[in-house]
């Protein structure tokens, strides 16, 4: 019942742990792993790709507290991406210095703390506290443990959090399937560029399409279409999150940037050479981002694998241009040259072509229940769905 809950702070629920300050020349390839902000990338920890430690100058004794594992989560302190929160989905770390690791109390779930910290309520509130004084944004663990919410029995809790993390466990799953998927069809084109002689420039296979200069002036909060820039284009996908909408397409624009499920983009400024996949509708293509056009169609999903390849990633990095920000432009990167040969490229498009597929139902899955998450999450924390008679 709703008049069970009780009005908490965080400090009463849980340890806020702050990193410990690691000295950066201890830093390098060693057995032990350290979290650092820039690898949590929500709504996990990019434990793959973590910096090792000498823990030999160290107390290893003292630093127990400072270790999370499998169903912890952090937050960056610190710098742009302040409030950022990502749960480990497997191995362990030391946190480092402005990582904040919460260790929730007995009588609280994991999980439901957790989803807490998930609400945009809570982000608010990140973003309202912030230091505004220093140099870069930072918050103190004292000012995050002060933050209140509204805490229902344990039992309520667990079926709360369970509910919630059964969602986040099939759209972690499809994403390690996304990700098997990709390797495997980088083996295959790996295996293909190797063992292929002719070499043929890009305008050969493919052309790009060009995105629309948008005005920021008609913008809206929310509408029909959603405008993806550069910052929307991530190695593998398209995240539309925080993307600007409008709900009328502009008289000038021309009918090939309102995108199609399938369609592959290129970024060509900043981040240059990420290429994703689009999987949502209603997306539009905006300037300094390019739509993939292959001459064949059916070399859609061979191009698309092409272009994740690390060797063309990385040349397409060594030709853009650029000081504050790197521009790549289309015209050098179609006048690459990449290992083609039209008997052996489109028997092996086909083949990719049902991985390339699965990885967009599996994307598209996850859209679904990452929104179904988030409309029944502030639901679940207000008290406003009863979850006490629901058996899990």
């Amino acid at each position: 019942m709703r008049s069970e809950w009780e009005t908490v702070r965080l400090s009463d629920v849980c340890d806020l742990v702050a990193g410990f300050a690691f000295k950066s020349k201890d830093f390098g390839s060693f057995e032990d792993k350290v979290i650092k902000i820039t690898h949590i990338v929500p709504p996990t920890v990019a434990m793959d790709s973590l910096v090792g430690v000498n823990l030999k100058k160290y107390d290893k004794g003292k630093l127990g507290r400072y270790v999370a594992g499998v169903g912890d989560y952090v937050l960056a302190m610190t710098g742009a991406t302040v409030g950022k929160l990502g749960r480990i989905e497997h191995g362990h770390a030391y946190i480092n210095q402005r990582v904040l690791l919460f260790k929730n109390y007995t009588n609280v779930d994991k999980d439901f703390l957790y989803y807490v910290l998930s609400q945009r309520i809570f982000e608010q509130y990140v973003l309202n506290y912030i230091d505004s004084e220093s140099a870069q944004a930072n918050i103190s663990a004292g000012t995050i443990g002060k933050f209140t919410f509204q805490m229902p029995p344990l039992g309520v809790q667990k079926k709360i959090g369970r509910l919630l993390r059964i969602i986040d466990e099939k759209c972690v799953l499809n994403k390690k399937i996304n990700d098997n998927l990709e390797h495997q069809a980088s083996l295959l084109v790996g295996q293909y560029m190797e063992s292929t002689n002719s070499r043929v420039p890009f305008s050969d296979i493919m052309s790009f399409d060009s995105g629309f200069a948008f005005r920021s002036s008609t913008y809206l909060p929310s509408g029909k279409y959603r405008i993806i820039t550069i910052k929307n284009v991530q190695d593998g996908y398209i995240d539309s999150t925080g993307a600007a909408f409008i709900d009328n397409l502009p008289p000038k624009m021309k009918s090939s940037c309102l995108l199609d499920i399938g369609d592959a983009l290129l970024s060509l400024t900043g981040n240059v050479g990420r290429v994703g996949v689009v999987c949502e509708e209603n997306l539009l293509l905006n300037q300094r981002v390019a739509k993939i056009v292959p001459k064949d169609k059916a070399l859609l999903p061979f191009s698309y694998f092409i272009f994740r390849q690390p060797g063309i990633k990385m040349q397409l990095i060594s030709i853009a241009k650029g000081t504050a920000q790197l521009n790549l432009s289309p015209v050098e990167t179609l006048n690459l040259m990449v290992p083609y040969e039209k008997e052996s490229a489109r028997p092996l498009s086909l083949t990719l072509t049902p991985l390339y597929q699965t990885i967009i139902m599996n994307t598209q899955e996850n859209i679904v229940l990452a929104s179904l998450r988030d409309a029944l999450l502030p639901k679940l924390m207000s008290g406003e769905i009863d979850v006490s008679d629901v058996k899990l």
